[in-house]
């Protein structure tokens, strides 16, 4: 067996799909030339392969992602239980997230509590009601972000009633 044919065995067996075009290839190319198209088609294979990859990953941590709620789901779940008004505009421009009789809520996942703080005492004062915030858990890791946010509210005394979501 020339070393031509070799070489096309090798490629018949890297490539089973594609043997024909790679028989052609060897046949009319010496040994040499041969090798050093089949290392350069199967780099491109690879690339072709990790780019394939890189694509499933990235797909599928978007369809998990799409499987998380959004903020915006739990101000409707929240609202609608304790008969509130979701998103209200006021005339300074900013929009509650929830408004209830007594309370400017603010919502937001737990990793955002100090913004939540914040905006639950400006909603507070521009609304007249008492600042309140809903902080979102997704995990009982968030659980640090709950404690951080409840020891400033104590240490500063604000004037904001918390209340989580999640586990």
């Amino acid at each position: 067996m020339d070393f031509c044919v070799k070489k096309s065995v090798m490629l018949q067996t890297l490539f089973p799909h594609r043997t024909d075009r790679f028989y052609m290839i060897s046949t009319i190319l010496n040994g040499e030339k041969v090798y050093t198209l089949m290392v350069f088609l199967q780099r491109i294979l690879s690339i072709q392969f990790l780019f394939s990859a890189l694509f499933s990953v990235l797909t599928l941590a978007s369809v998990g992602a799409a499987h998380a709620e959004r903020e915006v789901w739990y101000q409707k779940v929240w609202c609608d239980g304790i008969a509130g008004r979701m998103e209200v505009k006021l005339p300074e421009g900013p929009r509650v997230d929830c408004l209830t009789q007594y309370h400017a809520i603010e919502m937001d996942f737990a990793n955002k509590w100090h913004e939540a703080i914040g905006q639950s005492l400006h909603y507070a004062q521009l609304t007249g009601q008492k600042a309140g915030i809903v902080l979102i858990l997704r995990s009982h890791g968030d659980k640090h972000h709950l404690d951080a946010a409840r020891k400033i509210i104590k240490a500063y005394n604000l004037p904001i009633t918390l209340w989580t979501l999640g586990p």
